[in-house]
């Protein structure tokens, strides 16, 4: 019992573990993002959440509140 209890665990934990994003590029509004998120800039991007820096080339950012 306790060990086909072990294995359905095992395989929930597989199908959790396999759930990706498909490594594809695309536009989410920024409400939509969660921690772990990979964000692809490009220039004159706007980003209104926080983020972590991973990699930059020729990096300039304009800090400015917006009112809205």
């Amino acid at each position: 019992m306790q060990e086909a209890r072990a294995e359905q665990a095992v395989a929930a934990l597989q199908r959790m573990a396999a759930a990706t994003a498909g490594g594809r590029e695309e536009r989410v509004p920024a409400a939509d993002l969660v921690p772990g998120d990979v964000l692809v800039l490009a220039e004159g991007d706007a980003v209104s959440a926080d983020a972590r820096l991973v990699e930059a080339a020729s990096l300039t950012v304009a800090e400015a509140v917006a009112h809205g």
